[in-house]
């Protein structure tokens, strides 16, 4: 599922004027986290700021922490540095001002804190207009739609009651589905770790018990079309030993959710935002899912956050590789990125083909070409992986510095895979 999107960081000279007794280096050493962090480059990033962080002025360092905070899911701790930031802000010209708020707003989100999402949403709007494109612009509007919808809802919450293990159903085209729990009613519903939001489809609203909240959003689909959405609510839910209130689905009509050319049909998916508030997750290779009540306190630190989708330190040819990590998706997928810094390895003696491939808003074509087998290494271990589908465009036409889409062809190679959400770390163990 398309990432909706919420939020950009667009890096130029950080303050007004820099601090005259700071050496030269700091400059330099900004301009290398700058480009780093456009490039989205976060593990990098992460390694350049642990190692020369104290050659940074205060307020730079707080700057960055608070950027290196967020995209290793430490939120509150990353709204700190943002308000002890904004508290002296003398120094600081409107564009990082404006790219604070953004950071602020895109924790709000991950905190589920929607009234002051909406707040900061339109404090960007109000106060640093000049400073947007068009396209930034018009997603801070259509984005508002939904935290105005659910400014008065509470915070999602989840009290994990005990260890438990439960089964994961394969559907017809091969997706984890999971068992749901709504009051008297069970379904079953795709698991999926690339979805940015649990989603529902509009028939089974009232089926399930659910609050419909009209909000008239567009969400982009895999074909780059739009969908309209609106939301719903879950007052509460069960899945296995956790206990959720206050879910958040966004409503998709039911031709939106099918894909009529194989008779397939989406009762709703389980998406990042209830994955996450699971802390700690274990995918066996028996299709069955163990969530410990306590998380373990694992520090690869190879899993980051790109919006409300994880990504993943991948080693391939002594390089390290973003990869955007998918349960939904039955096969690991190359992206544009990968072409281009290996085009004539992908090139030689191949020929390009077009693909098809589906998902949320039908059923999508494109050219590219068949990479024979690879080696892509996560943490300690290695996989093989065979015919992979190179994108030679980038998808839905955005720039993007992704290298590609972890699916389930790796994972399923292992006895298990760990995520650690609260550890920010992936690990596979056979």
């Amino acid at each position: 599922m398309n990432k909706l999107s919420l939020f950009l960081i667009l890096l130029i000279p950080l303050f007004a004027c820099r601090n005259s007794s700071q050496p030269e280096f700091d400059a330099r050493l900004s301009d290398q986290l700058d480009k780093l962090i456009e490039q989205e480059d976060y593990f990098r990033f992460r390694a350049v700021l642990n190692a020369q962080e104290d050659e940074l002025s205060e307020p730079h360092a707080l700057y960055y922490r608070a950027i290196a905070d967020q995209v290793f899911n430490q939120p509150e701790r990353s709204n700190q540095s943002i308000a002890m930031l904004i508290e002296d802000s003398e120094e600081l010209n409107d564009t990082l001002l404006q790219e604070l708020y953004n950071i602020k707003l895109q924790n709000h989100i991950y905190l589920n804190e929607y009234r002051k999402a909406e707040e900061t949403n339109m404090f960007i709007r109000e106060n640093y207009r000049s400073l947007l494109d068009s396209s930034e612009l018009g997603d801070l509007r259509n984005t508002w739609k939904i935290w105005k919808a659910l400014r008065d809802v509470p915070p999602q919450e989840v009290t994990r009651n005990r260890d438990f293990t439960i089964p994961l159903y394969k559907d017809k085209v091969g997706l984890s589905n999971i068992t749901v729990g709504f009051d008297s009613t069970e379904v079953n519903m795709v698991f999926d770790t690339g979805a940015n939001f649990s989603v529902i489809s509009r028939s089974y609203v009232d089926k399930l018990g659910l609050r419909l909240i009209p909000a008239s959003f567009d969400v982009g689909a895999l074909t780059g079309a739009l969908i309209n959405s609106d939301l719903a609510v879950a007052e509460q839910l069960d899945i296995g030993g956790l206990t959720y209130n206050n879910v958040v689905f966004l409503v998709f009509d039911d031709e939106d959710l099918s894909i009529p050319q194989v008779d397939y049909h989406i009762t709703g998916i389980i998406g990042f935002p209830v994955i996450e508030a699971m802390d700690e997750i274990h995918l066996h290779k028996d299709d069955t899912l163990f969530i410990p009540q306590h998380a373990n306190p694992y520090t690869y630190g190879n899993l980051a956050l790109d919006g409300l989708t994880p990504v993943v330190a991948v080693e391939y040819s002594r390089d390290t590789l973003n990869f955007h990590l998918d349960t939904g998706a039955p096969n690991t997928s190359l992206f544009a990125p990968f072409y281009r810094k290996y085009k004539k390895e992908i090139e030689a003696n191949r020929e390009k083909t077009v693909f098809k491939t589906g998902g949320a808003g039908g059923v999508v074509e494109f050219e590219g070409y068949i990479v024979d087998s690879l080696h892509l290494k996560i943490g300690p271990v290695t996989a093989r992986l065979d015919s992979l589908q190179t994108h030679i465009e980038d998808i839905a036409g955005q720039e993007s510095y992704f290298h590609g889409n972890l699916g389930q062809d790796y994972i399923r190679q292992f006895g298990t895979m760990i995520l650690s959400f609260k550890h920010a770390s992936i690990l596979f163990e056979d």
